[in-house]
Order: structure tokens, then sequence, then C-alpha cells
């Protein structure tokens, strides 16, 4: 045997190991790589998703704020310009190591809409949109989309983008047939259908006389109670004697009586406790009338009547009616607003102003008591002062140094108790003064007190010529009535002719009638301030037998007369001086008409004439519901309902 053969075989078998060896570290090694290379992509994806993660989160956030932010800018201004919404795009969440920044370095937190010839926000369709479902399904919105767009940048690069699309919708109240901010009352007295719409943001109470049927013809929403049992004042429709029908469509042309014990409230008491006017929030979120013990909601019975069996064509807070605010509401003021004269002491924020009539108008008509009531207005030209309707002498001179007519009359008392007024012989039966003036198509008022008044002042003799006599015989033609305006120009006439002036042509008609209509005559003494008496209106409720044979004061009403047909020639410049000179908008007019002659408010000591003796413009009487009495005789309580 060879002796070297097994050393050499040694030789070649280690050199064999050490390439397996080298192999095996290979293969680790590659092994080792790829752990590695799964690793670190594995902390890239994580990292990857954490970043996209939190930059999603931070879209949300602007998201979820640009959102809250643009709601709480409608509870102050329902209907917010183009800066106010823009400007809340400058007020991102700020979350460190984050952006708002659009791919291009633009803008990544913004409200887009679509702007009118103004830059403003502006309705789908100017003409208005269907509302198709919901309580106010059917009526015409105005739907003003809003477009939020955000676009979040990590610290890391990632991106996320959200957007979201929301509309607002401003229903316009004159599509209802009522439309109230307070309870809401139906107890009519003989048969009655109302077609229209009704809303109210409180009660509604639906009541009829005994035997007699109301009919309500189109849907119903009261935010607060449905009331089918009571009176407003408390008092028990079992005792008031309205316990006649309520016919309520249940959809169109088709209807259901709604039973007495099918109102939305079980009231309970003695005397009943009425649903209060307040708010709450229900388990759902949604702002409904709180009801006050011991009244408890008259549930299921309600629920499935409201949208089950009158498949909510009446409805109230809890079945789906929601709150309608007048835009002057949500800026701190009462509806009653619009149409009020602003408060010279307490001026309005400028979002009431431009909302009220005063503001909006093309020509108002402002009478009151002294100068200061109507020069200390807002926006009042300054440059002429009222015209006085404390004398004729202070009239006519007014007029005179103006350059117009001195000839007109203002109606005085001659002293005679047969001429109808019991006043001091040469007083002034108008008293106050009186402003006039119109807007042009830049905002500014101009006065044009006298020009108005010099078209005229007077309206005609309204009787036959004739006081305290028939005016025809018996089985006789009836004599002819004073139909001849003295003044066929006059816009405003503060006054009449009366019905016995002291000239004027006589003649008998038929043997029997003596006219003397006076339509010529320029005496003041031949003038009457307008008035109507109405025994109705004079009474505390609607019953003959309260009113007997004695009148009542609050039957007297008085009235301002506003020719339509002239303030139309007018404006075309048909008559007068202003008129068509291209400063007055030429679409559309609206007259402010404001009289608050006597209407003063007591003073500190609840007397009138002292202490600020401010205008209000209100009656003042509010003695009137008093529920033990048929005839509502005052009894000096402040009952529900008054105030």
């Amino acid at each position: 045997m060879d002796r070297d053969t097994f050393p050499r075989r040694a030789r070649s078998e280690s050199g064999i190991a050490l390439v397996s060896t080298l192999l095996v570290l290979m293969l680790m090694a590659a092994l080792m790589v790829g752990f590695f290379a799964i690793i670190t992509s594995d902390q890239q994806s994580s990292g990857v998703n954490r970043d996209q993660t939190e930059v999603y989160a931070a879209a949300h956030a602007g998201l979820e704020k640009l959102t809250a932010d643009l709601g709480a800018l409608f509870t102050v201004n329902y209907s917010p310009p183009a800066a106010q919404v823009n400007a809340l795009g400058n007020d991102p969440p700020v979350i460190a190591g984050f952006q708002y920044l659009a791919p291009d370095g633009g803008d990544g937190y913004q409200i887009g809409f679509v702007p009118d010839a103004n830059g403003n926000p502006s309705p789908e369709s100017p003409n208005g949109s269907p509302i198709t479902a919901g309580p106010y399904q059917g009526l015409v919105g105005l739907i003003t989309p809003y477009t939020i767009n955000v676009i979040a940048r990590g610290p890391g690069g990632a991106e996320v983008q959200m957007r979201r699309t929301m509309q607002t919708v401003s229903v316009p109240v004159f599509q209802f047939g009522i439309y109230s901010e307070n309870d809401l009352s139906f107890f009519a007295g003989p048969n009655f259908n109302f077609g229209g719409r009704v809303h109210t943001n409180q009660n509604v109470f639906l009541l009829q006389n005994d035997g007699a049927t109301l009919t309500l013809e189109d849907r119903v929403t009261a935010v607060g109670e449905v009331v089918r049992t009571h009176l407003p004042n408390g008092l028990a429709s079992s005792v008031s004697g309205h316990q006649g029908t309520i016919r309520m469509a249940r959809a169109a042309g088709v209807y259901r009586n709604l039973a007495a014990n099918e109102g939305s409230v079980t009231i309970v008491g003695s005397p009943p406790v009425i649903p209060p006017s307040l708010l709450t929030t229900d388990a759902n979120g949604r702002l409904v009338m709180q009801l006050q013990a011991p009244n408890v909601a008259n549930e299921p019975t309600w629920t499935n009547i409201s949208v089950g069996t009158y498949n909510s064509y009446i409805r109230n807070g809890r079945t789906g009616a929601r709150r309608l605010d007048l835009p002057i509401v949500s800026d701190g003021a009462r509806p009653i607003d619009l149409i009020r004269r602003p408060d010279r002491f307490n001026p309005d924020i400028p979002q009431v102003a431009r909302q009220r009539f005063y503001s909006m108008a093309s020509l108002r008509i402002l009478l009151s008591d002294t100068v200061d009531d109507l020069m200390n207005l807002p926006g009042i030209d300054a440059s002429r002062q009222p015209i006085s309707l404390e004398n004729a002498a202070n009239f006519r001179s007014e007029m005179s140094a103006r350059g117009y007519p001195a000839w007109l009359p203002v109606a005085t008392s001659n002293g005679s108790n047969a001429q109808g007024y019991r006043m001091t012989n040469g007083s002034s039966l108008l008293g106050g003064f009186i402003k006039i003036e119109r807007q042009n198509r830049d905002g500014d008022w101009f006065d044009v007190t006298a020009e108005i008044l010099a078209l005229g002042t007077a309206g005609r003799n309204m009787s036959r010529g004739t006081l305290n006599t028939p005016d025809f015989t018996p089985g006789s033609a009836p004599g002819p009535i004073c139909g001849t305006e003295p003044h066929p120009n006059a816009i405003v006439r503060i006054q009449r002719l009366r019905d016995t002036p002291s000239n004027g042509a006589f003649s008998t008609v038929s043997g029997y009638t003596t006219v003397r209509c006076g339509n010529g005559s320029n005496s003041d003494t031949d003038y009457w301030p307008n008035a109507l008496y109405d025994a109705r209106e004079g009474g505390y409720r609607d019953a003959p037998a309260s009113l007997g044979t004695v009148p009542y004061m609050g039957g007297a009403m008085h009235y301002v007369e506003l020719d339509v047909n002239n303030f139309r020639r007018w404006i075309a410049g048909q008559i007068g001086t202003t008129g068509d000179d291209n400063t007055m908008d030429v679409t559309g007019y609206v007259v402010y008409f404001s009289d608050r002659r006597a209407n003063r408010g007591p003073g500190p000591d609840g007397v009138v004439g002292t202490g600020d003796d401010r205008e209000t413009g209100e009656l003042g009487f509010e003695d009137f519901i008093n529920p033990t009495s048929s005839m509502s005789v005052p009894n000096g309580v402040l009952d529900t309902g008054e105030d």
C-alpha cells in the first residue's frame, strides 16, 4: 500500500470543506440581506402608513373645523358675504408638523361657492328650487351650495385631500298661508276653510266653535305642541264651547277629522298649564319645545297620528317640524322689527339695520309728535326739517318757504260740537310733524316732503252732504254721493272733507236730500282727520252682547290714505318734479309708512308724558285675555298671553 495515499486525500477533502463553508456563509449572508431588506421595507411601509394616517387625521380635522366655522357664521349672519366666508380659510387647525398646502404650494384650506354679480355666494337658482323631502317638502327654497376643500401635508411629505359639499336652504315665508313666531290659535266661529300652509315656532291651538267645521287643506307644522283641548288662555274647550270639527288634510284633497284626544300633548292641572315657549334638545339632538309639568306628551298616540295616519301632513318638533327664523331674528332682533322704525336710543347693528323696511324703502312717510322724534332717526336727510301739522299757519308758512303753494288746508276745529270734534276753536285736528323722503339707487335719502304735500293732502267728502239725517227716504231712490276728489293728484291724504262743509252748491234730489259736497273748499274748518269706527274692534271679544250702545275708544281708528296710482304717476315723472330722474329704482318699489303720533310709552311712574316719553308704536292696552270672564272684562292681572 502506498504510504502517501491517505494524506493526499485528506488535503483534497479539506479544500472541499472550505468551499462548502464559503458557500454556507454566502447563503447566510444572502438570507441576512433578504431579512434586512424585508425589515427595512416593512419599516418604510409602516412609516408611510403612519404618515398617511396622521395626514388623514389632519385633513379630517381641517374639514370638520371649516364645517363648524361655517355653521357658526350662519348663526350670526343668515347670508354672509364672500369676505366673511373666505375669511374662515385663514384660521386652519394648528397641528405641529402639518401644513394645509395644495401640491403647487397654494392654499389648501378653502371654502368654494358660486359667486353672484357682486361676488357673494349665489343660490343654485335665483328663482329657487323645490324642496323634495322633509316637513317643508313641496315648498321652494333658495339652495346655496358650498364646497369645502382641505389638502393636508405631513412632515414626511404625505398628502391627503378631502372635499365636502354642503347646502344652505332659505325658505321664503311668503309661501306660508300663516307663519307665526309665537303661539298660533285657530278657533273660528262659523265654518272656516284655510287653504295654505301653516307654521309656528311655538304652539298651535286647533279648535272650532261647537257645531262648526275648521278645514285645513295643507300641511301644519308647529315646533311646540299641537293643542286640541284648550284655548291659549288655559280655558278648556269643553267650557268655552269650542268642540267643533277639525277637518285636517292627510294627503292632497284627502281629509280626516282630528279628534280632541289626538293632539301632541295631554294638558292636566287646574287651571290648565299651557306648554311654555322654551326650547330644549331631545335624544336625537333636535330642538323641541320643553313640556312643563304636569303636562305630558301624548305618546305614542301622537307620533302614530302625525307620521302615520296623517302622512306627516301635521307635525310638531318631536315628529320633524323645525324652527324657521327670519334672518332678522338670527341677527338678534324680533320679527316685528322688520316693520318697526329703528330705536334712535339703541342703534341697530348693521345686519339688522339693512333688513328693516325703513332702510329698504323707495319712499318713506314718517309722522311723529316732535321734530326730534324724526330728525334723530338714522339715515335722515338733515338738510330739511319736518313740516308742522300743529296749526295751519305754520304749515302754510313752511310750504311757502320751500317754494310751494300755501293754499293747502289743515283740518282745524271751529269750536262747534256739531262739527263732530270737541276741540278748542282754531286747534289743529291733525297735530304732529311729517317728513317724507325718497331713496336713490346709491342708497342716499332726499327730503321730498313739500313736493309730495303740494300735490294735495285731502280726500273727498264721503257722505251725501248731510249730517244726522237719513241718506234716503224709504221708498225713494238715494241721493248722490259726493265722489269728486278735491286734490286729484294727492299721493298722501291725511284728511278729508267733512260731511257738511261750509261751502258748495246746494241741490235737492227727489225732493228730500240736500247735497253740499264742498269739493272746492280751502277752508281749514271744512276738513276732518281720516277716522273710522268699528264696534267689533271696540269690544274685548267678538260678542255683540258685550258692545251695547256705548262706544268703546278702542273702536276708533285713524288712518292715512296712500294713492298708489298717483305714486306711480309721480315715479314716472307725470306729476311733481322729482319722479323719473334716473336715480330711483325702476324694477319695483317699497313704500314705508310709520305714524307714531300719540303712540308714547309711559315713564317710570307708569304715566304717559313723564320720564323718557319715548314713542313705542304700540297700542299699550294689554289687559284683554282674562280667562274667567266670557266678555274678557279687564282684571288687572298679567294673564298668560298678555304683555
